[in-house]
């Protein structure tokens, strides 16, 4: 018998989840990356994107299209992050919230299994997910990048996988927190979705006035892209921040779930 059955047992129930995801960011990642070789060989393409108004170079960080520019600004800058904001959200917000609503919670808690292992496992679903998506990215992209020459240094790669993982991490950390003081699905989906669209807006307005600079700094996007660790590799302090923050979330959610009574 395992020694972690309601992790396994998540992931089997979420198995054509996890394909389908993959499947999703695969595709993603594939279109955008794709569109770096017409990019490259049009020259007027890449002139016109210097025509951009400043604010809209800025948001998209289109001053630098070199390969890991271009992977920068639209594969892991806009589109990847999003779709795993919106998995983080919606996966995690069915599983434990989800639960409680179906009444399912208490039939967990009638086998010898502390609420504290309950979410634990069941956020722990959410990890591996997060990994198997990252990875499946990431091997996307490494292959664009050896057909293509984009010249990306493959460790760098890895290192905005790690950071892709922790930003969903966080989010699905902050679903996870909103789920366990409420119980309540739609409502922890609505919350942890504005603060998954108010930190991108976050770090899209710092970077735009300076005034609004200090904003970034509290946006898990800017500690996740920020850094540009498809250009200088894994940031250590960043990297902490957003592992950091993800901890936090879950130690308040376990707080949180363990001295509320639980939905009937």
């Amino acid at each position: 018998m395992s020694r972690y059955p309601l992790l396994f047992q998540t992931v089997r129930e979420n198995r054509r989840g996890f394909v389908a995801w993959g499947a999703i960011l695969a595709a993603i990642a594939a279109l955008y990356t794709a569109f770096f070789r017409q990019y490259a060989d049009n020259p007027d393409l890449a002139a016109s994107l210097t025509q951009l108004p400043e604010w809209m170079q800025k948001t998209f960080s289109f001053q630098d299209m070199s390969g890991a520019g271009w992977l920068t600004s639209t594969t892991y800058g806009l589109v990847v992050p999003i779709a795993t904001v919106i998995m983080a959200v919606t996966f995690v917000g069915r599983v434990l919230p989800g639960d409680e609503e179906a009444g399912i919670v208490d039939l967990y808690l009638a086998y010898p299994l502390s609420r504290t292992r309950l979410v634990l496992e069941r956020f722990g679903a959410f990890v591996l997910l997060a990994c198997f998506t990252s990875t499946i990215v990431a091997l996307v992209v490494a292959g664009f990048n050896v057909g293509f020459d984009m010249g990306v240094a493959p460790a760098h790669i890895a290192g905005m996988t790690v950071v892709l993982v922790l930003l969903a991490t966080v989010y699905g950390a902050l679903t996870l927190l909103v789920g366990c003081l409420t119980g309540r699905r739609g409502l922890t989906s609505a919350v942890a979705g504005a603060a998954g669209a108010a930190g991108y807006m976050f770090d899209a307005l710092g970077k735009q006035f300076d005034e609004a600079s200090f904003l970034r700094t509290i946006s898990p996007f800017y500690h996740y892209i920020g850094p540009r660790p498809l250009h200088e590799g894994l940031d250590p302090g960043h990297t902490v921040v957003l592992a950091g923050t993800s901890a936090v979330l879950v130690l308040l959610g376990l707080w949180a779930f363990n001295r509320r009574d639980i939905q009937p």
